[in-house]
């Protein structure tokens, strides 16, 4: 549990990482493979990461409709 912690830290919070290139790895990934789109799926989100939670799956969504891509969550 605590390395998945770590992780959602480092993409959801951490001053850096907030405006990472996530969104343009994922859709390369998705051209690549011939895929339809994303499934964000982390679990153990703290209730004090819920905003930056929210702002993550914001901008990977507005990325992936950009480019013609689905999002679930």
């Amino acid at each position: 549990m605590f390395l998945r912690y770590f992780f959602a830290k480092k993409v959801f919070i951490e001053e850096g990482i907030r405006n990472y290139k996530g969104p343009i790895l994922l859709i390369n990934q998705l051209e690549k493979y011939d895929y339809f789109g994303v499934d964000i799926d982390f679990e153990y989100i703290l209730a004090n990461d819920r905003d930056a939670f929210t702002a993550f799956v914001e901008r990977v969504s507005k990325a992936m409709r950009a480019n013609g891509y689905h999002t679930s969550v």
